[in-house]
């Protein structure tokens, strides 16, 4: 029986990384190449060998999940550090973009790893860890996290361990013994130099090298997109929240408002008690704040830049928020009435699990019950909805209804001659009516329709002839927020495709 129990979580463990590979991978094969992927998609790669380079985000992946495990377990013990494992190797998010080739998921890979060797280091500092936690800080840069964050986020979380000791000592500073103090914070400002300097050394040249990727990645700000019923090109602070609402599962939601809802019991409480002082609960809190801060410092990075609407882009603190909610539930569970709380926590986990399974194999597109799985575009697309992910089903589309022409207006990073050969005739809005042209069929991706008919915001331009004004005249659209002229069909989730009868104009 202790054997069970013994390896029991790491049996837990293994079946959640098995799960999370196994859906990715074959999700990842039924997806064709989306717009973060472009740089990869040279002209002499098969598909295959294109999906073979996907296993590398994969596989950073699985150990993400594992690494969330261990950065937990210290804290939370070996059965409730499965709790973000879980959490986030099923995350839709994450089984939507974990076989992309983009630095996403390395960069949370990066800052976890970052985080994790930082706090071991100052939670026992040794010369070994102390060049880990350096190598780690390099590692990270080369992932694709934020440089300049990190340094931030070191210099704030040093700045606040040091005040944890001369607040600790504060007597020995009234009795003018504060000489040692004052060495121990200078060393671990030193300290903190010195893992920044080893970091970069072994950064800076790579990332010199990897520069014009990293742009090309990052050179969606300041174009047009949609979102919320408009298309604009300027982002508001609410964007990411919002996204955020709407595409994280809702039993995740709940338990991460349990755990909002417990911390501040907790911090007014403590404020009125003057008990524990903030110096009291870093000294044994010093992992929870440091996940903390960084999601503070991350969230007040991106909300303060244009156009971060796209879910994606919090996956570097998905991890960190996961470790957050197992640690706000565990503690909320050891409050009283044990059973009928976990009773819940397994109710909302049942709850998460039933959304994984039923929303594959589309979990781009997926969108939580505020919205509906089927209703995601008309409040955003692009990375949330439509990055080109079905340019594959469009052609078994194309071949099981033995269409011979198609006209195709796709979004996205896949190359579509070569999906669909001859059939597919390039589109645009200002093309008009493909049946001048003898073309019956109009395929159109939900990203070029939302951004060519819906209403613009503050100084955003389109052409008059780039809103497919004929296909609105032809099939107006429903009132309401985000509806679009009514297709035929709906390849997966994002191409919409139009059957054109009769004349033009008619």
């Amino acid at each position: 029986m202790e054997k069970i129990t013994k390896w029991a979580p790491f049996i837990l463990l293994a079946t959640t990384v098995l799960a999370s590979f196994l859906i990715t991978f074959s999700v990842s094969r039924q997806e064709s190449p989306v717009a973060g992927e472009s740089a990869f998609w040279p002209a002499n790669y098969s598909g295959l060998q294109f999906q073979n380079y996907r296993l590398i985000p994969i596989l950073l992946t699985l150990l993400l999940i594992v690494l969330i495990y261990y950065f937990s377990r210290g804290s939370l013990g070996k059965w409730w550090a499965l709790l973000p494992s879980l959490l986030f190797g099923l995350s839709p998010t994450v089984l939507a973009n974990s076989h992309y080739l983009t630095t996403d998921i390395s960069a949370a890979l990066g800052v976890l790893l970052a985080i994790y060797t930082f706090d071991r280091y100052v939670s026992s500092p040794s010369p070994k860890r102390l060049i880990i936690a350096g190598l780690a800080f390099g590692t990270a840069e080369l992932l694709g996290a934020s440089t300049p964050l990190l340094i931030v986020f070191f210099v704030m979380l040093t700045t606040f361990y040091a005040a944890t000791i001369v607040g600790r000592d504060r007597w020995n500073v009234r009795r003018m013994r504060s000489k040692k103090i004052w060495e121990n914070i200078l060393s671990y400002y030193g300290t903190m130099i010195l893992i920044l300097a080893i970091g970069l050394a072994l950064a800076a040249y790579p990332l010199h090298l990897f520069s014009n990727l990293t742009s090309s990645q990052q050179a969606t700000t300041g174009t047009n997109l949609y979102f919320m019923g408009k298309v604009t090109n300027v982002g508001d602070i609410l964007d990411l929240p919002v996204i955020y609402a709407l595409k994280e599962p809702l039993p995740v939601t709940i338990l991460l408002l349990i755990t909002i809802g417990l911390s501040l019991f907790n911090i007014i409480r403590a404020i009125k008690r003057k008990h524990p002082t903030f110096a009291e609960y870093l000294g044994t809190n010093f992992q929870e704040f440091s996940v903390f801060l960084f999601i503070i410092l991350y969230l007040v990075w991106n909300i303060a830049s244009p156009l971060n609407t796209e879910m994606r882009y919090l996956l570097p603190i998905l991890p960190l928020v996961y470790i957050l909610i197992a640690t706000g539930i565990k503690k909320w569970t050891q409050d009283g009435h044990l059973l009928m709380k976990l009773c819940l926590v397994a109710l909302l986990l049942a709850w998460f699990l039933g959304e994984v399974a039923a929303s594959y194999p589309y979990y781009l597109s997926y969108f939580n019950e505020l919205v509906g799985k089927d209703n995601g575009y008309r409040y955003a697309t692009e990375a949330n909805y439509d990055w080109g992910q079905d340019l594959g089903r469009l052609a078994t589309f194309v071949q099981n209804n033995n269409i011979k022409t198609i006209a195709v207006d796709y979004y996205g990073g896949g190359n579509v001659n070569y999906y669909l050969g001859n059939a597919a005739v390039p589109w645009q809005s200002n093309d008009g009516d493909p049946r001048w042209k003898d073309i019956s069929w109009l395929a159109v991706s939900a990203s070029q329709l939302q951004l060519a008919t819906e209403p613009l915001a503050g100084n955003t331009y389109r052409d008059p002839e780039s809103s497919y004004a004929w296909l609105t005249n032809l099939r107006s659209p429903a009132p309401g927020m985000g509806n679009i002229p009514q297709p035929d069909y709906i390849v997966g989730t994002s191409i919409f495709i139009y059957k054109l009868e009769g004349a033009p104009g008619t």
